[in-house]
């Protein structure tokens, strides 16, 4: 596992599971909102499963061997339609006796640090729907809303409110910087990658023309490499003219848009 944090007094850490064993020798005792409310009968070995799936990331707040909170986050099918990533937030869940104390919040906080682009989820009650508007979440757009049909729908923490928030210290939280770097950027990578293995036209030839640089030294030197990519890669309507423009707030994102036809050839996580 990975410390991402440790709470000010020193009593709780923050930490993202790694391997399934990890969360086998843990007390659940405290939490089981979700087995009273929806069944699920075994936490120990919904984590496994999760952990064990590569995709979904389990962050636990915890004190000696108790689980006082936890939170999962994974990337959804789809992205924006100007193709900024979405992460959804499945599951966020505080012990009982440990609720008011912050860790929601400071659980909430790693996300919106770790994720690179929007965060949308689906509160499943009044309370939890008060809880995400307090902390930015707006209404959804229609776009990312489809799927949306009881009482509660979809909310969304755009990228460019995330990167504010993130920007303050968080109140209570020690964060350990190296540590939430090395795993965000493993996070950005992924997405990346996804980008570039499921595209066509511009996104392959680019990843082709840059073969053999790591995922994550792509990341960071894409702004040195795709100008010159796309003079030599044509747009699929065969224009090798091209536009380049960081969009997002912090620079989270670079496009390469076509200056004769206006198609974004790709856009990608920084």
């Amino acid at each position: 596992m990975i410390v991402l944090a440790t709470s000010s007094d020193g009593k709780q850490e923050y930490v993202v599971f790694e391997r399934s064993q990890e969360v086998q020798s843990l007390s659940m005792r405290e939490v089981g909102y979700f087995k009273r409310a929806l069944g699920m009968s075994d936490y120990v070995a919904s984590f496994r499963s999760w952990i064990n799936r590569q995709g979904p990331v389990l962050i636990g707040c915890v004190s000696e061997t108790q689980l006082l909170g936890w939170c999962m986050f994974e990337q959804w099918e789809r992205n924006d339609r100007d193709r900024t990533p979405i992460f959804l937030l499945r599951t966020i869940e505080v012990g009982t006796r440990y609720r008011s104390q912050g860790i929601g919040r400071h659980l909430m906080d790693l996300v919106f640090r770790l994720a690179p682009g929007h965060v949308i989820v689906h509160p499943l009650s009044a309370p939890a729907q008060q809880f995400f508007e307090h902390l930015g979440f707006i209404q959804a757009p229609e776009v990312l809303r489809e799927e949306m049909r009881d009482r509660y729908g979809y909310s969304l923490l755009p990228s460019s409110a995330k990167h504010d928030l993130i920007l303050r210290p968080p109140e209570g939280l020690v964060l350990h910087a190296a540590e939430l770097e090395r795993f965000a950027d493993r996070l950005s990578a992924e997405v990346l990658d996804k980008e570039l293995k499921g595209a066509k036209g511009f996104a392959s030839a680019f990843a082709s023309a840059i073969q053999g640089d790591s995922i994550r030294a792509l990341a960071q030197g894409a702004r040195r490499h795709i100008k010159d990519i796309a003079n030599r890669v044509p747009c699929t309507c065969g224009s090798v003219e091209g536009q380049f423009s960081v969009s997002g707030n912090g620079s989270e994102f670079l496009s390469a848009e076509c200056r004769r036809c206006g198609r974004t050839w790709m856009t990608i996580p920084l």
